[in-house]
């Protein structure tokens, strides 16, 4: 009877062993994974970290452009009793008898400082630096004509300023290559006109550094 005891209990034994074995044998394996990937991880090389960013560097003083600059401008456009054209910045400066049909006009100011044009007409050649006028020239010696092709010529306009329609109109008949700067589309060109001229009456064309006031057949034609 105590033979038949022991052999039940070695059996309870050795059936709780098969069955526990098992879950060791596994929790043995995991400890040996997790074991093996923490020494790769400590012989893996540690990346070395990377140099920092240099800072931007702050804008140069003559980069910033005034807000000021970049505001828009407004002008007052009124016809005199001769007919010329003029801007005036206020309508305070605008005569009382031409008050009535003054109209205003906002220009966008152009940041930084006056760039080269492109022309809006004719596809004139590039411009070649003007050379300077003799001043033993006597006036009584007619200048010789020269082929339209030779002359510079900027004129200064507005799109729906009829006098510059037909100078323009004028110049292409003949040829002539030039620039046409509508001062109602860039300030810089209405600025360069007050510059050249003290007003801002149109049209106005220049010819190698001379200025033609008005449509003026006759005169452009014997400076070309």
């Amino acid at each position: 009877m105590r033979l038949v005891g022991r052999l039940l209990s070695v059996g309870i034994v050795i059936a709780a062993a098969v069955m526990v074995w098992p879950a060791l044998q596994r929790q043995r394996e995991l400890q040996e994974r997790l074991l093996a990937e923490a020494e790769r991880a400590e012989s893996a090389p540690v990346p070395w970290p990377a140099d920092p960013e240099p800072p931007a560097d702050p804008p140069a003083a003559g980069d910033e452009a005034d807000p000021a600059e970049r505001e828009p401008r407004t002008y007052w456009r009124y016809v005199d009793a001769g007919g010329s054209i003029h801007f005036v910045e206020s309508l305070e400066r605008v005569p009382e008898a031409a008050r009535d049909g003054a109209k205003p006009i906002t220009l966008a100011r152009e940041s930084g400082q006056r760039a080269e044009p492109t022309a809006d007409r004719a596809p004139a050649a590039r411009r070649r630096p003007r050379a300077a006028r003799p001043f033993e020239r006597v006036a009584s010696s007619p200048a010789p004509r020269r082929p339209a092709a030779a002359a510079d010529v900027v004129v200064y306009t507005t799109s729906w300023c009829g006098w510059c329609r037909k100078t323009l109109a004028w110049l292409d008949a003949r040829g002539v290559e030039y620039e046409n700067r509508d001062i109602e589309r860039r300030a810089a060109w209405r600025d360069e006109l007050i510059e050249k001229t003290g007003s801002t009456s149109i049209p106005v064309v220049e010819i190698d550094g001379e200025l033609v006031r008005g449509f003026d057949p006759a005169r452009m034609d014997a400076m070309l």
